[in-house]
């Protein structure tokens, strides 16, 4: 839901948005983290025929082991520029350091309480 918010509101400023996990455990069970970040396809039609680069949207409320500096997430984009997969990356700051994010988390708190 979030990925198709954000492309409603990039337009045609970006390719495409995809919703990506940058892990996940065996199993069907587990598909709805499916595709994964070093997995995702990069087709002709995506990326209009040249290596693209990425803007990665970090939904990490704080960083640490996957978010941040030195993180997971860095690793496999890393390893992603290293194969040729991609040209590059930005990322985001992490949702936590958001200043609406705490007065929207109280809200729906709130709102199902």
């Amino acid at each position: 839901a979030v990925s198709k918010q954000l492309k409603n509101l990039l337009g045609n400023r970006v390719r495409q948005v995809v919703a990506c996990s940058m892990e996940r455990r065996e199993g069907d069970a587990y598909a709805f983290n499916d595709p994964l970040l070093e997995t995702l396809d990069y087709s002709a039609d995506c990326t209009g025929g040249s290596v693209p680069v990425l803007l990665i949207a970090l939904f990490f409320l704080l960083p640490g082991r996957h978010a941040g500096r030195g993180g997971d997430v860095e690793a496999i984009l890393d390893q992603m520029i290293v194969s040729g997969k991609i040209g590059g990356y930005y990322n985001t700051d992490l949702i936590g350091s958001h200043p609406k994010l705490y007065s929207i988390l109280s809200d729906r708190l709130a709102s199902v309480l």
